[in-house]
């Protein structure tokens, strides 16, 4: 998963800041990637984190307005 799609599922729950989005992802992994498939999956969103810009505190609507 892409971080950016992260942060679109995580602001239509609602949610607040990237590390908020992405702990939603992880709780629901397994439920929304295929079966065994989660782990590489949530790897992925993680590593796309990580080459981003962005802080796990950063609001997800400013961070989606910057990508």
């Amino acid at each position: 998963m892409k971080f950016k799609e992260a942060l679109e599922i995580g602001k239509d729950c609602g949610l607040d800041t990237v590390s908020e989005a992405i702990l939603n992802i992880r709780m629901r992994a397994i439920n929304i990637f295929d079966y065994g498939e989660e782990q590489s999956e949530y790897n992925e969103l993680i590593e796309d984190f990580l080459q981003s810009e962005f802080d796990l505190e950063d609001n997800i609507e400013d961070c989606l307005k910057k990508i």
